[in-house]
């Protein structure tokens, strides 16, 4: 503890000493209230609620991966490093593509068509779990269509050019409540319903966020007050 301390010090002197201040030109002095604009923006706020149900239900299965394929993977570790490993290498690959589309075609198509292809995937669940090769072609949709999902509400939110600094740090800590989160309600899903329950209840959380994000898209058509 002593020594992280005193590294932090060091940090905090070297920072002092050899970076420089960041001198705010004339059109970004802005006053605080103009800064903190996007907490009463309904337009960010309403991405900020998609952003949040959205990956609270895309982080529940994940959250409880041991839980969903104990059937396919027979308890043994070794199965579920194979499966995050497929779902990992799948995520990276999705985040890409879902980035281009979004520059193609905007954030809110992208956004759509993953929400509602997750949740196929996630009530078929009981389908695909019981075995390894089903259960390893679902982690790869898994991946590739549900870490598909930030790049395009981030660049949602960019488009509002509502202090895009501070909406997309907002966005960031809304991302780290919905894992929070997610861990909560699917442990509170198992407890009450059984682990049958978690494909159910994050289905059935993606479609909620698509409604939101659908009212998010029509609260940004909306002329801004």
């Amino acid at each position: 503890m002593a020594s992280l301390s005193a590294l932090a010090v060091l940090a905090a002197l070297a920072v002092v000493t050899w970076i420089p201040p960041v001198r705010a030109s004339d059109h970004e002095a802005l006053g605080l209230r103009q800064r903190l604009s996007p907490l009463i923006d309904r337009r960010v706020l309403a991405l900020l609620g998609t952003t949040l149900v959205a990956f609270t239900a895309i982080y529940i299965p994940y959250t409880y991966i041991s839980v969903v394929v104990a059937d396919a993977t027979g308890g043994r570790g070794l199965w579920w490093a194979v499966l995050l490993s497929v779902l990992g290498v799948s995520g990276i690959v999705g985040n890409l593509v879902a980035g281009r589309l979004a520059d193609r075609f905007g954030g809110r198509p992208v956004v759509a068509g993953a929400l509602v292809g997750l949740a196929i995937v996630f009530v078929l669940t009981p389908l695909w779990s019981a075995s390894l090769p089903t259960a390893v072609v679902a982690a790869a949709a898994y991946g590739l269509i549900g870490f598909g999902v930030s790049a395009p509400q981030t660049s949602r939110i960019l488009r509002l050019g509502a202090q895009p600094s501070l909406s997309v740090a907002l966005s960031g800590a809304v991302l780290y409540l919905a894992i929070a989160l997610s861990g909560e309600s699917g442990g509170a899903a198992i407890a009450e319903f059984g682990p049958g329950s978690i494909g159910l209840l994050a289905g059935a959380g993606l479609i909620l966020a698509l409604v939101l994000s659908e009212i998010a898209h029509r609260s940004r058509s909306e002329p801004h007050s």
